[in-house]
């Protein structure tokens, strides 16, 4: 059974006296974090990986958790510092009364000088009584019969951005979901397939140039995920793509960092006259580019 925890642990902690907890954190303490839906009885144990979202503020930087379940559903859900530093500062140590454990919770300038009780309290137990709950709004979400293994972040995919982000998300199979997720909803965008039935290793975003590397034991391709003209070349196409990567300059589905188009992401049809005809939004299965570039390493004992 998985059990998902967050640690802390202060940086000047070099462990307790000679004869107790030498060489042992005497300042680490874990909080459990809970990913899941209690009404419908959900819970998401294992957490395969995490992506961070930095924020002006320490306590807004966002914690992106990518979990799964024994049933086959991934989920993600989303936590901040301040939520989890308040987990630390507040909640009771599990099995205890704030009264019963009353152990430091900050950090000292040395730790091996620490009084014997107070260590033999913190030897006893460094798990928190309150679990950390995602935060706010944000909710679960939830991606059905996907087994996800990587998880990237771009909280800001063009100047317009807010409260809306893209998600890359890195199949098993070898492909990767790029994922729209705004206050009201959460859809696969498009669907890349870099490698065929490879484990992909690392995703990493270049974010002035909108480049995502991905890379595998043995290669390492570049993806434009500005790509616009794979949606096709009428208003209604781009606007349906919803990729906020995306605008419609008149003519055309063009890259708009800078914010200086019709935003693609809005899905707003008005825009392209009265021929737009309603339609459908569908999954975009994106081939390797012609102009990606792709890295090959071998190692020298491989035989050709």
């Amino acid at each position: 059974m998985w059990l998902p925890f967050v640690t802390q642990v202060c940086m000047t902690d070099v462990g307790g006296s000679k004869n107790n907890m030498q060489f042992t954190w005497t300042s680490q303490m874990n909080a459990r974090l809970f990913c899941g839906d209690p009404e419908r009885k959900q819970r998401f144990s294992e957490l395969v990986d995490v992506a961070t979202v930095q924020s002006d503020r320490w306590q807004d930087t966002k914690i992106y958790g990518l979990f799964r379940n024994k049933r086959g559903m991934s989920a993600v859900c989303i936590y901040t510092i301040g939520n989890i530093s308040n987990i630390f500062k507040n909640s009771p140590f599990k099995g205890y009364t704030k009264d019963q454990m009353d152990r430091s919770r900050t950090c000292v300038d040395d730790t091996t000088k620490l009084p014997v009780d107070t260590l033999k309290k913190i030897f006893k137990t460094s798990e928190m009584e309150q679990l950390v709950l995602p935060v706010g709004t944000s909710g679960l979400l939830l991606f059905n019969h996907h087994k996800y293994t990587h998880i990237h972040v771009d909280s800001k995919p063009n100047s317009r951005s807010r409260n809306q982000n893209v998600i890359f998300l890195s199949l098993n199979n070898g492909g990767i979901h790029k994922v729209l997720h705004n206050e009201s909803r959460t859809f696969v965008i498009a669907e890349y397939r870099p490698f065929s039935h490879a484990r992909i290793l690392r995703l990493i975003l270049h974010q002035s140039s909108k480049k995502l590397y991905v890379n595998i034991a043995s290669e390492l391709v570049q993806l434009d995920v500005a790509n616009c003209s794979q949606y096709g070349d009428t208003c209604q196409d781009c606007m349906l793509s919803r990729d906020p990567y995306c605008g419609w300059d008149g003519t055309h589905c063009t890259p708009d960092a800078n914010g200086r188009w019709h935003d693609a992401a809005t899905g707003n049809l008005g825009i392209c006259g009265d021929d737009t005809t309603q339609g459908l939004q569908n999954l975009i299965a994106c081939p390797l580019p012609p102009k990606s570039r792709i890295y090959k390493s071998h190692s020298k004992s491989r035989k050709e």
